[in-house]
């Protein structure tokens, strides 16, 4: 996750702002009596930048979430292995996933 203080949804309405500003541009820039076709492109260029952030960030704020899902699961197994001495497989409590280590607890 990033260490950015935003709040939840920022993304989508600031970059989602911005998209529909650039695009409004674009179209006024086309629609003149004589159309700037330069102009409108280099908004609409910056309309696709814009919503491509939204994506970036979403993908961002789930990979996050997966990570956070991941440690949860591995302090768990940690734990039951911890229980019984073995993990499922007659093994020792050695992790099984990569992650940082300050983020799993001792179990």
């Amino acid at each position: 996750m990033s260490n950015w203080p935003e709040e939840p949804g920022y993304h989508w309405v600031t970059h989602n702002d911005s998209t529909a500003g650039h695009l409004a541009k674009a179209a006024e820039a086309m629609s003149a009596p004589v159309p700037d076709v330069a102009k409108a492109q280099v908004h609409a260029t910056m309309a696709q930048a814009e919503a491509t952030m939204v994506v970036v960030h979403t993908l961002r704020d789930i990979m996050g979430r997966m990570y956070e899902q991941t440690i949860a699961v591995e302090n768990l197994r940690r734990t039951i292995a911890g229980l019984d001495g073995a993990d499922d497989e007659g093994r020792g409590a050695d992790s099984m996933i990569f992650g940082r280590e300050a983020d799993l607890r001792e179990a």
